[in-house]
């Protein structure tokens, strides 16, 4: 009888055990930032480490824009794949709930990786492409005094 108990205990710590696991594997789908995007504002920078702090920058210029970045963003694809850095911009998403996530943007190929997260965003459709480069590639930036 006490072994029944045992064995039932231990199937209840093991099922919630692989729930929480599939929980964690599927978090990044679940808890998706995209869809929150309120504006991304675009730095023109050099002399950085995508990682260090944000005093180490060097920022020449930059601009802000909100409804296109709420419309394309979304539309990425995530990957865990690598893939080859030819240059990058510096890029603050600010989310609904007022908070910030910094992405790399490259210069090539329309894609742009999140700071902390292993893989990178692109986008599949040429038309979401070529809005995308054409919105990262305007040269109406801001002066930073």
């Amino acid at each position: 009888m006490e072994g029944k108990m045992i064995k039932k205990k231990l199937l209840l710590m093991f099922s919630i055990l692989l729930f929480l696991i599939s929980l964690v594997g599927c978090s990044h789908e679940s808890n998706d930032w995209r869809s929150q995007v309120v504006s991304l504002t675009v730095y023109n920078a050099s002399d950085w480490d995508f990682d260090a702090p944000w005093r180490s920058y060097i920022v020449t210029s930059y601009r802000t824009v909100d409804q296109k970045a709420q419309t394309l963003i979304p539309k990425t694809t995530f990957t865990r794949e690598k893939t080859l850095w030819k240059g990058r911009k510096i890029g603050v998403v600010r989310l609904k709930d007022g908070s910030e996530i910094r992405i790399a943007i490259s210069y090539y190929g329309s894609f742009f990786s999140k700071q902390g997260e292993e893989g990178y965003y692109y986008f599949k459709e040429e038309k979401y492409k070529n809005e995308w480069d054409q919105l990262i590639d305007e040269g109406n930036y801001e002066k930073k005094n």
